[in-house]
């Protein structure tokens, strides 16, 4: 008779199946029962795992623990009597079988449409010392190291690393051979160079289809700095590629944009919202939308696109663009819930809950989702900035602003968004001058306009608030501050109102 297996592990969509049906685990994970299948009945010590897995980036043996107790939950094994993963105590594990392997070669070679991976791929290489002197060399080995290990946790990068490429003969290839070499479409490298006081670090960032740079920055800082220089230079390095409008999804989006009429895949659609999102202002969200829902469509499966448009519509009430709070709220609700179950490590699945269960009031759960969030991608100077807006309502000011002033540092070139809420920060701390000094910084007021009337009317200037105020509602014909202030999630009642009367004072209408 004949034996049908429980799971399968389709290698060429890089799929998990139970009984036909998918089940989400992480890259990382996918990569490591991957290696335990091809290698049945073998003992699979820890470090032959971390070499196959994880190769040259350095990783705890504690990682190799947790990776192996979420497949043990993925194939509901039981770590005491195994099905599938037997400890050896002391030494690793051993795979049992009970897993097939699906590997379509047909699709492999002769697929007629585009990939739909949902990942970019990004080989670092190690960065160049000028001065060829130990200390560079150390910097220059610790600072790529830092940045793979750093990409390797955003879970929209793939990561490779290596030595330079170089043919038979010794002599450098180009970047963009070294990009099919190694499969990938992003290539980072970078250099180090020291004098006596100062630290300069240049990288460039090119896209290997083209052999085309587009992405380049230098970072200056004092020699003797060594927090600056270790932690978070890397740190604005791996925002400024792998945040959500990081250089790598910026050409990603450029590159969608082209893709030929009734070839896109999910990752096209996705990506060609994610352009409309970011028009100026909100002329391109109902666009946007309708994409979302395209690339929802076409793969039901792929989580981004559920957190993409719960982001969304998230943001259309921030920006007043919605009926209510309540307008918004289920739905937006189902469809982050709904990215997280897909893919756990979606974080901004995980960030656009914390913003939600924020303004219902649970903060509990608010702060669990924004800290699962961070953990998933710690250097997205976006989600640092914006989840202080959380910690002021729990009246955690102080941390508050200093998230604020650590996401400045890493992305010095933020958007305005990030000084209005470093603005807000200060504000709730009752440094009024450094709020508007942060207000100031923007370059469109907008719906800033409120929390400056509050800052002015707190440094008693009223004329400027009550000009502030017109501005405010000739923008906003409808507003009330008591229907605004209803929907304001402080745990604290007497900052709320500090807020509420301020605007009051300032002459916006009850």
């Amino acid at each position: 008779m004949e034996v049908v297996l429980k799971f399968s592990l389709d290698l060429y969509n890089q799929r998990f199946w139970d009984s036909g049906q998918p089940v989400h685990i992480g890259n990382k994970a996918f990569q490591l029962l991957q290696f335990m299948v091809n290698n049945p009945d073998e003992l699979l010590t820890k470090d032959r795992i971390l070499d196959a897995v994880w190769g040259e980036v350095s990783v705890s043996e504690g990682l190799v623990k947790e990776y192996v107790h979420d497949l043990r939950v993925a194939l509901g094994d039981n770590p005491k009597h195994p099905c599938y993963i037997e400890t050896v105590r002391g030494r690793g594990y051993r795979f049992l079988g009970g897993i097939e392997i699906i590997d379509n070669e047909r699709q492999r070679h002769d697929s007629s449409t585009t990939s739909d991976s949902h990942t970019s791929s990004l080989a670092v290489l190690p960065f160049s010392a000028f001065a060829g002197h130990a200390v560079e060399n150390m910097l220059a080995a610790s600072l790529s190291e830092d940045i793979v290990v750093g990409c390797s946790k955003n879970p929209y990068l793939t990561v490779v690393s290596g030595d330079p490429a170089t043919n038979f003969d010794g002599k450098p290839i180009s970047l963009r051979e070294t990009g099919v070499e190694r499969a990938v479409q992003y290539v980072l490298k970078g250099s180090v160079r020291k004098s006596a006081q100062r630290i300069r670090i240049t990288v460039n960032l090119v896209d290997t289809t083209s052999d085309r740079h587009i992405w380049a920055e230098s970072y200056d800082r004092d020699a003797g700095d060594v927090v600056a220089v270790q932690d978070e230079v890397p740190a604005a390095i791996i925002h400024a590629l792998g945040a959500k409008d990081g250089a790598v999804e910026k050409s990603a989006r450029q590159r969608s944009m082209t893709a030929p009429e009734g070839k896109q895949n999910a990752y096209d659609y996705y990506l060609q919202a994610r352009h409309h999102f970011y028009r100026p202002g909100d002329t391109g969200f109902t666009e946007a939308e309708k994409l979302f829902e395209h690339a929802i469509a076409h793969n039901s499966d792929f989580a981004r696109a559920y957190s993409g448009l719960a982001s969304l519509l998230f943001l259309r009430f921030k920006l007043f663009m919605t009926a209510s709070f309540e307008s918004i709220e289920q739905r937006t609700l189902d469809l982050a819930l709904h990215a997280v179950r897909l893919d756990p490590d979606d974080y901004l699945g995980h960030w656009v809950l914390g913003q939600l269960y924020s303004f219902q009031g649970k903060h509990t759960q608010s702060q669990a989702q924004f800290e699962r969030a961070l953990r998933i991608n710690p250097n997205d100077a976006n989600l640092l900035v914006v989840s202080s807006e959380h910690l002021v309502y729990c009246d955690r000011a102080e941390q508050a602003h200093e998230r604020c002033q650590r996401a400045i540092r890493l992305n010095p070139n933020c958007p305005d968004i990030y000084w209005w809420h470093l603005g807000f920060a200060q504000f709730h701390l009752g440094q009024y001058d450094e709020a508007l000094e942060a207000l100031e910084q923007m370059t469109a007021l907008d719906q800033a306009r409120r929390l400056l009337i509050a800052v002015y009317v707190h440094l008693d200037q009223p004329a400027k608030a009550r000009a502030e105020a017109h501005r405010f509602m000739q923008a906003n014909p409808g507003f009330s501050v008591r229907n605004w202030a209803r929907t304001e999630p402080y745990i604290n009642p007497k900052e709320r109102e500090r807020y509420v009367n301020a605007l009051l004072k300032g002459g916006l209408p009850e």
